[in-house]
């Protein structure tokens, strides 16, 4: 029995036949009708191309003239006489608001594109934010600025009978022709943005990449026989962005088409799929390459360095990098500009002010240097475009560590990225750099050794605060740095910089005394009333003595009130994160659906040691807790320390969070856990628990040398199963990752003094004699927790 909707379409198709396709000779209607719409200059192809170069070149009466929703409106009874400029502003808004750019919160660096079209690309074609463009979009003015397409016919299909319908009235017959169009846009640097191809579209963490689109096909579908519909034109191209023009039944357009029906439609309607339709032609689209952009990179780049506006310098510049993101003279200039903004919103935030262009920016790097160790929401707000220093932090880093990487680095350039690295909180990289730049210095110049040697007390000033390490032998370094700087450097603005050291050193110390930090203050003070006054340098002082280190010790700082920073709203809720869509990210174990007596699928096995005897085998264990089944290990060694690991076949785990329940046999003679291991197949951290479950350790293992990186003692729960669990994390207030060890249910040892460089298989492992048994193996990656550049992005 066929259902209601079958009845209906055929009831349009019958009604359709009726009016346009039962008539005696229709082939031959149909040739004469095209060859007289072709000697009236009307053929479909002319008539596309004459209304797509009039839209593109806002040239509204003559896109009008070819536009059906124009036409329809100028049929209504007291149509205005500036229907076409109407019928005009409101297809531009429908197009603009198609492609409208939304902030997406918890995303650095996803979106920021500017106008132009989300996902294109065949390989997005089943994301959720897919968007059914209709064909006028590719070359409306709302969408493509500055350079007017270019339009190429490329296929015309032969007409057709479809039906159109206006509003609440029934469908009525016409002739439909299909033509395909190229839209080639030839400026890179003004052609539209997409999402290019193999980009995820998820909300995450990852830096998306768009890039210019050099080309794409497009259908329209032009209307004919009109006139006795009432029309004053026989035929005309159809508007699908308008609500209110004629449409072909079915066709519809916008986020997820298949929901979203036309505002005409009626309550119950059956849904009826369109005979021909317009829009994009799915895996047309092509992207401007770096070969191809070659010439314009040049020319732009040429631009952005004549630019007399510093908005025209960064968003020109950021486009350039669309094309090619390593281009170091392109990422040397933008990381210049957004440095010099980052020093700027910092002078914005504190006060600090100087007539001086050059003393305004030492004041902001010092503004900087003091919140470092703060809880600086002005750098950890996460949404894109909320807060300018984080955009500007996080983009000056980003490019400027190419530059780094290239020929065109400079001594100033490296010490900027250290102070960057500083305020984001990774002094150890700061340090790193600016030490090997005092390495490069010479004896002889002394001044900028001082220079130096103040940003590398900086940098342990930052760590020691933030760690807040009361007894750690980087005081004394910095100590001794800062003042050998304070002897060195003659600018009093700079001592007074090296003396604001010595006095944070001070309040971080165990063993400070009220005098010396009053003495530490007024050798700041004595620097600071030493600025010329010329320099105009005021609201200073009140940093120096009201920041969170000093204010409560000194009696200067207790009458400071300092001027609180914008507080993102997205730092303070928690949920900062939209909800990813269901993901590949978890992969569980329970052993129960496999053959007993084999090893497990999907692991490789990696204890083949000479003498020793050992095998992976499932088995059946009614008492486990995920029963009947679990994964055991029999080892005899004649070594106490042989190691034997039965990783992944997988070696994509980067960031991890990994647990496994466990039980050691009696008469265990060694240890065993969970192995996480890099992607050169030679180095494994081995996460252990001993027999007795009183002690884990974290070890690493290269190339058969084992080396102890922590130990702790852990009081186990109840029973003969245990649950062990290791987290490969990137915390905010690190500057690398580290690997965190839980014992039933508790954190009991984390270490980070080795660096984890990279991600790789994940699996279990056990060292020396005995039986083992694993079961509930789970290995779940945190997304989350992937840092957004070398240096800690948070």
């Amino acid at each position: 029995m066929r259902s209601a909707t079958a009845f209906a379409r055929i009831g349009v198709g019958m009604m359709i036949l009726l009016l346009g396709l039962s008539m005696p000779g229709r082939a031959a209607d149909m040739t004469a009708q095209n060859k007289q719409a072709k000697r009236a200059g009307m053929d479909p192809a002319r008539l596309v191309t004459q209304y797509v170069e009039a839209m593109a070149a806002g040239k509204v009466a003559e896109w009008a003239a070819f536009d059906l929703g124009c036409l329809a409106r100028h049929r209504q009874p007291g149509a205005p006489p500036d229907t076409d400029k109407v019928c005009w502003d409101d297809t531009m808004k429908a197009h603009r608001a198609l492609v409208d750019d939304e902030p997406e919160t918890g995303i650095f660096g996803a979106v920021g594109r500017g106008i132009g079209f989300g996902l294109i690309a065949e390989t997005h074609r089943q994301a959720d934010s897919w968007k059914n463009y209709p064909p006028g979009i590719f070359v409306s003015p709302a969408v493509v600025k500055e350079t007017t397409p270019k339009i190429t016919v490329k296929k015309v299909w032969p007409a057709r009978s479809i039906a159109i319908q206006e509003k609440s009235n029934d469908p009525v017959a016409v002739r439909g022709t299909l033509v395909e169009v190229r839209v080639t846009y030839p400026d890179p640097l003004t052609a539209p943005l997409a999402l290019k191809p193999g980009e995820v579209w998820w909300a995450s963490g990852q830096i998306r990449r768009y890039g210019p689109v050099r080309e794409v096909d497009v259908r329209f579908v032009v209307v004919s026989g009109l006139q006795k519909l009432g029309y004053v034109r026989d035929s005309a191209v159809v508007n699908e962005a308008l609500t209110d023009a004629p449409q072909i039944p079915g066709a519809r357009y916008g986020l997820d088409p298949d929901n979203i029906g036309r505002a005409f439609e009626r309550p119950g309607a059956p849904s009826v799929e369109p005979s021909i339709k317009g829009g994009l032609v799915v895996g047309s689209a092509r992207w401007w390459t770096k070969r191809e952009a070659a010439e314009h990179f040049r020319a732009g780049l040429e631009r952005a360095k004549h630019s007399s506006i510093r908005s025209d310098r960064l968003a020109l510049l950021k486009r350039l990098l669309l094309i090619d993101p390593d281009e170091a003279e392109a990422n040397r200039l933008l990381g210049t500009e957004l440095f010099e903004s980052f020093l700027d919103e910092g002078l914005k935030k504190s006060g600090m002010n100087a007539a001086d262009k050059a003393v305004k920016r030492r004041l902001a790097e010092l503004y900087w240097n003091i919140q470092a160790p703060t809880w600086r929401q002005e750098l950890t707000a996460v949404t894109t475009g909320e807060e300018p220093a984080a955009e500007a932090l996080y983009g000056a880093i980003a490019a400027l560590e190419i530059v780094v990487n290239s020929d065109a680095v400079t001594p100033e350039i490296r010490r900027r990225l250290g102070a960057l690295y500083r305020w984001n909180g990774d002094a150890e990289a700061a340090l790193a750099m600016h030490e090997q730049l005092l390495k490069e210095a010479t004896a002889a110049d002394g001044t900028r050794r001082g220079a130096l040697l103040s940003e590398m007390a900086w940098d342990r000033v930052q760590w020691l605060a933030w760690n807040r390490r009361y007894a750690h032998p980087w005081h004394d370094l910095a100590r001794r740095e800062a003042e050998q700087a304070l002897e060195l450097v003659e600018d009093p603005l700079d001592k007074m910089t090296a003396a604001q050291a010595l006095l944070l050193l001070e309040t971080l110390s165990l063993d400070r005394t009220p005098s010396t930090v009053q003495d530490r203050v007024r050798l700041v003070k004595h620097w600071h009333d030493r600025v010329p006054l010329p320099v105009g340098m005021v609201g200073v002082w009140a940093h120096l003595v009201g920041n969170d280190l000093v204010k409560a010790l000194v009696p200067e700082g207790t009458e400071v009130t300092l001027p609180s920073p914008v507080r993102s709203q997205e730092v303070l809720d928690v949920a900062v994160h939209a909800n990813p869509p269901t993901q590949d990210l978890l992969r569980v174990w329970e052993f129960d659906n496999e053959p007993p007596g084999s090893a497990p699928r999907g692991f490789l096995i990696s204890d083949e040691v000479h003498g020793n005897r050992a095998d992976w085998r499932i088995e059946v264990d009614p008492e486990a807790p995920s029963a009947p089944q679990v994964l055991t290990h029999h080892a005899v060694c004649s070594e106490t320390d042989c190691v034997h690991a039965l990783l992944t076949e997988e070696a994509a785990f980067g960031y991890v969070d990994v647990t496994v329940r466990l039980k050691l046999g009696e008469g265990h003679k060694g240890r065993a856990g969970i192995a996480v291991g890099e992607q050169n197949g030679k180095t494994i951290y081995a996460a252990t628990v001993n027999p007795t479950m009183t002690e884990v350790a974290i070890h690493r293992i290269e190339q058969g040398r084992m080396k102890l990186l922590g130990t702790a003692a852990v009081k186990p729960k109840p029973g003969a199963w245990h649950l062990l669990r290791i987290q490969r994390e990137n915390f905010a207030h690190l500057s690398r990752p580290r690997l965190a060890l839980f014992f039933d249910g508790a954190e009991v040892l984390a270490v980070s003094d080795e660096p984890v460089q990279q991600g790789g298989r994940v699996g279990l492992i056990s060292m020396g004699s005995g039986t083992a048994k694993f079961d509930g193996f789970r290995i779940l990656k945190l997304v989350s927790n992937e840092p957004l550049s070398p240096a800690a992005a948070y």
